[in-house]
């Protein structure tokens, strides 16, 4: 038999056993019934063992329901139940339990409605489902809260209002049962449910006292005659219908429970309505009004703070994007360059980008306002993902990088627009000084509510504002969208890498809906994958004669946009990985690579997945770097440098080491030339006796780990490359 347990706040708890989950299991896994219903059954089996744990009312459904939310864990009498080999609860067992519960359901289907005549009223009882209902008057604890009310519950249910007929204009049980067989009025279904589930009619358990009588009766909203000759007891409608099982309530006939009682007031005061502060009228320059608080028009008045130079010249990305729709008519934009509007075709056009602190607060807000005033910038993007018209921000929302340019392009060709382009821009053929962080100077200028048309959402944490123009020798490459999604489908690397088939859903949120959707595809940086992203690299104008910042930028806006999964590799697993996107860069270069490049490529590859694992921008912030360090950290990703410098460093020694030997070995041989008896025959078993007395001990075992680990790396690679063990030399430079 369970002990009593006490929980938190001294309040006895359930001590559970096999038994009763093996039945929390058969009630709930192969019988089909309410909420109440299997409380009911489940303490009618279990009554002795419950109340020797101090729970003589029963356990409550929030109980059996925790305790079925439990087996999935790792408990022992949940493993023996769900477990059918060895150690699992036999058959004989597991039998005895389904007839209890049978029996249990049988019982409580089958009661029958009993009647109490008292006086001249009769009570039907809906009659608990407990098989040793004990009538307990509430806890002080319960009498003093102000959430539930007051009852003389029964054994196992709550208590809810009893049906009581009046004799004068009703009849009995049995007198309607004949009657509705006759013909008569069909019963109400709260008559036709008590004679259904009745089957035990509680003892009669008057409360202790008079004033729990009256709270409960303030609380269940149950009013009295106030004559003292009057004693019928006319119960409210419940409000919750839905819960049908309840226990009778009966009070005692006397004058003190007929009589009105003072009530007392609910311990829980209501919660206090936050006054909201006063707004005035506020009247903008342009003829437009806004509802604001008192306190900010003095700060919207405020003249703008100037931007410092630190936070508008952050560290560059290696690339821009820039989304533009070609109009012939316009040749501001075009393959060729772009020109801001404010100096587009002007005679008089400064050549010396303003430092921040001196940008017109005015060109700040008409180029975040969306407005087609002239404004010296031209808006370019660092992600892919999020390029930006002439005409403003395409998006409210927040920025997701290259794949938001892909979403953008599908949208634009379901549109039937097929004039928009995108251009590549190369920041290091940009002069620094004119090219501007665009987040700081919308925070400068949102304090004045001047924005209209929802243009105050957009924070341009993605954007790059370029200052008078973007020469022609900056442009790397412009290409048509739809011809990415040509590539995308007649190429499977590319397609794998893309995952069209998640963008291109019709009627979905990209933020909400399709980024959730590739999160949850788990799809991870395999072979195929950096294949793919090799060659989406050269349909945007790159090989592996590009920098090192641009090779690293599109591996990572692939590796965060499509939430690729990083696993955790070595350094060799990680080198042949890198190896795989060097091979396929340099097989769709058109130029000879060198070793050197060849390296460069793979180190590119490896530091662009390494921020891959961060968030957008990291860089700009102190604790982001950390974050992705620590990332990058645990996918086997804490140095992409020492990784490639180790594997150059083994090649290093293996070279070393292989001439070192030669070199000994020729010396060996000439010097026995020399001695009178020639050359001493090797046998074949000797023939590298040679090297006995050369000390090469450590540089030979460093090279023979070095040369398994370059053979290896040389096995893992693509099958199809026909020059894996090869390395080249161009223009006769190693690189090294």
């Amino acid at each position: 038999m369970p002990r009593k347990k006490a929980g938190a706040g001294g309040q006895p708890q359930v001590k559970w056993s096999r038994s009763m989950r093996l039945a929390v299991y058969i009630i709930h896994a192969e019988h089909k019934l309410a909420r109440h219903d299997r409380t009911a059954v489940f303490n009618r089996i279990f009554w002795d063992d419950l109340t020797a744990c101090g729970l003589p009312s029963g356990a409550s459904a929030n109980i059996i329901a925790a305790q079925w939310h439990e087996r999935k864990k790792s408990n022992a009498d949940w493993v023996a139940i769900y477990r059918s080999g060895p150690g699992a609860i036999d058959a004989r067992t597991r039998e005895d339990m389904r007839t209890q519960i049978r029996q249990a359901i049988e019982s409580d289907t089958g009661d029958i409605a009993r009647k109490h005549t008292d006086g001249e009223n009769i009570i039907v009882a809906k009659t608990p489902t407990a098989a040793k209902p004990v009538g307990t008057p509430a806890t002080p604890r319960r009498q003093g809260s102000g959430r539930r009310p007051y009852a003389v519950s029964s054994a196992f249910t709550n208590v809810h209002t009893p049906t009581t007929i009046n004799a004068s204009t009703s009849m009995t049980l049995q007198d309607r049962t004949t009657a509705v067989g006759a013909g008569c009025t069909r019963p109400s279904a709260t008559f036709r449910e008590a004679l259904s589930r009745a089957a035990y009619t509680p003892p009669i358990t008057p409360p202790p006292s008079g004033r729990p009588v009256a709270r409960a009766i303030h609380r269940q909203k149950r009013s009295f005659a106030d004559s003292s000759d009057s004693d019928e007891y006319v119960p409210c409608p419940k409000r919750n219908t839905a819960r049908k099982s309840s226990a009778v309530v009966v009070v005692s006939r006397t004058p003190r429970a007929n009589g009105v009682c003072e009530l007392k007031t609910p311990t829980k005061a209501p919660r206090r309505q936050r006054a909201s502060p006063p707004r005035a009228t506020f009247h903008r320059p342009d003829g437009s009004s806004i509802m604001v608080r008192e306190d900010q028009i003095d700060k919207i008045r405020s003249e703008v703070q100037p931007v410092p130079s630190s936070k508008a010249h952050p560290p560059l990305p290696g690339l821009l994007f820039r989304c533009w729709e070609k109009d012939p008519s316009c040749d501001r934009n075009s393959e060729h360059g772009f020109w801001a509007r404010k100096y587009h075709r002007s005679n008089v056009v400064p050549h010396i980008p303003p430092p921040s602190i001196h940008i017109d607060p005015t060109d700040m807000f008409n180029h975040f306002d969306r407005k087609m005033d002239k404004t010296p910038f031209i808006s370019t993007s660092n992600r892919e993902t999020f390029c930006i018209t002439e005409r403003g921000p395409l998006s409210l929302t927040q920025a997701l990088g290259f794949i938001w340019m892909v979403q953008l392009m599908i949208k634009n060709m379901k549109a039937g627009n097929g004039s928009w382009r995108v251009s590549v821009i190369d920041t290091s053929a940009l002069d620094r000084r004119a090219v501007f962080y665009a987040r700081p100077f919308h925070d400068a200028v949102i304090k004045t509510r001047g924005f209209s048309n929802g243009a105050q959402r957009y924070r341009g944490s993605f954007e790059f504002w370029v200052w008078k123009q973007i020469p022609q020798e900056a442009i790397i490459t412009t290409f048509r969208p739809q011809d990415l999604m040509d590539l995308a489908t007649t190429n499977q690397a590319i397609g794998n890498a893309l995952q069209m088939e998640v963008l291109c859903a019709p009627r979905s949120s990209l933020s909400r809906t399709k980024i959730p959707m590739l999160q949850s595809n788990n799809v991870a940086l395999s072979p195929e994958i950096t294949a793919g992203i090799a060659q989406l690299g050269r349909f945007l104008g790159l090989d592996a004669h590009s920098p090192v910042e641009h090779l690293s930028h599109v591996v990572s806006d692939v590796v965060e946009g499509w939430a690729l999964v990083i696993e955790y590799r070595e350094e060799e697993e990680w080198y042949q990985m890198a190896g795989v996107f060097a091979r396929k860069l340099c097989k769709l270069s058109k130029q000879p690579v060198s070793f050197k490049q060849r390296e460069t490529v793979k180190f590119a590859f490896l530091n662009g997945v390494a921020w891959g694992c961060g968030e957008v921008n990291a860089s700009y912030k102190p604790h982001l770097i950390a974050k992705k360090q620590k990332k990058a950290s645990s996918a086997g990703l804490a140095s992409p440098a020492r990784i490639c410098a180790n594997a150059l460093d083994a090649a290093r020694l293996t070279i070393m080491a292989y001439e070192n030997a030669h070199n000994h070995r020729l010396n060996e041989y000439h010097r026995q030339c020399l001695l009178p008896g020639g050359p001493v025959e090797r046998g074949p078993h000797n023939s590298d006796s040679d090297m006995d007395d050369f000390d090469v001990d450590t540089p030979m075992n460093g090279a023979a780990i070095a040369r398994r680990q370059i053979e290896g790396i040389g096995d893992a690679d693509d099958a199809t490359d026909d020059d894996d063990g090869e390395i080249m030399f161009i223009d006769h430079e190693l690189g090294l």
